[in-house]
């Protein structure tokens, strides 16, 4: 493990996306200046590829186009901004043609989509690969989801969603977990309030398994720009997962746009010291790279 000198600020931003997601319009030479002119240490490029049939959302040809794009950017910023690569690897949506063979059987090594995954894994030399859950089984991605008039009883739909995380969490070809409690950032948009205390439990065995398997949990820091008021995940979550010996953090702006690259750092490294974190963590070449708070 690598270790880099802060406790002045250093910003690096580990989940960004660019054009190269279908939900971004961010030209990556945009965010690179955006980053410079906010003073970051560095950030990670993390576009979009989802597990699923949704073709427009997981491609792989945005993934090889974001490669292209960002090697050149890599050297020309050399010495001024550290430029990574990555990818965010999202596993909610069972796909149909393994529905019937998936269904019942528990999923206890967290792959949901095992085959869809293969191949954006086969682009090699990514720096870091950021596991997360944007849908759940049989459903559309949770942004689409009416959370007034929900498919499914919403504490049904969350036990859902946690356990996927843990599937997640359980695998063993990511190096983090992003934004856990995803639900509650379209929740508020509807006005609807998710309390996660029934979950406890399963959170707490999420917590447990990133750290048994050398995993990061990601301090994203959107929640603030979507309403909500607080971190994702909340406080609460952060103080059991430093009680229970968590170290391994990362912290990621989830920006779509350039100006929302690293929003919300400085009061992130802010609450980790509080809660007696004295590190955050960004990945190179697949390995964390400390850096001092």
């Amino acid at each position: 493990m690598k270790r880099k000198k802060g406790g002045t600020g250093v910003i690096f931003d580990s989940h960004t996306h660019s054009r190269f997601s279908t939900d971004s319009k961010a030209e990556p030479r945009d965010m690179m200046e955006a980053a410079l002119k906010k003073g970051l240490a560095g950030l990670c490029v993390t576009d979009h590829y989802d597990c699923d049939e949704i073709p427009a959302f997981c491609t792989l040809e945005n993934l090889r186009g974001a490669k292209a794009a960002l090697e050149p950017l890599r050297q020309e910023y050399a010495g001024r901004l550290e430029v990574l690569r990555g990818v965010e690897l999202a596993q909610g949506v069972l796909c149909p043609k393994i529905l019937e063979v998936l269904r019942g059987v528990e999923l206890a090594q967290g792959v949901l989509c095992p085959n869809e995954a293969r191949e954006p894994l086969a682009l090699t030399d990514y720096d870091y690969i950021l596991g997360s859950v944007h849908a759940g089984r049989w459903r559309e991605d949770y942004y689409w989801m009416d959370y007034r008039d929900p498919p499914h009883p919403l504490p049904v739909l969350i036990r859902e969603y946690f356990e996927n995380c843990l599937a997640v969490a359980r695998w063993d070809q990511v190096d983090a977990l992003a934004h856990l409690g995803y639900l509650k950032r379209y929740a508020i948009r509807d006005g609807v309030t998710l309390d996660y205390t029934p979950y406890d439990d399963l959170i707490d065995e999420i917590l447990c398994t990133l750290i048994a398997t050398g995993k990061a949990l990601e301090v994203n820091t959107s929640g603030f720009r979507y309403g909500l008021p607080e971190w994702i995940p909340g406080i609460e979550i952060w103080r059991r997962y430093r009680a229970m010996g968590g170290e391994l953090v990362t912290i990621g702006s989830d920006a779509h746009r350039p100006e929302d690259i690293g929003a919300g750092h400085k009061e992130a490294q802010r609450m980790l010291r509080e809660l007696g974190f004295t590190r955050f963590f960004y990945f190179r070449a697949r390995k964390p790279v400390a850096v001092e708070l």
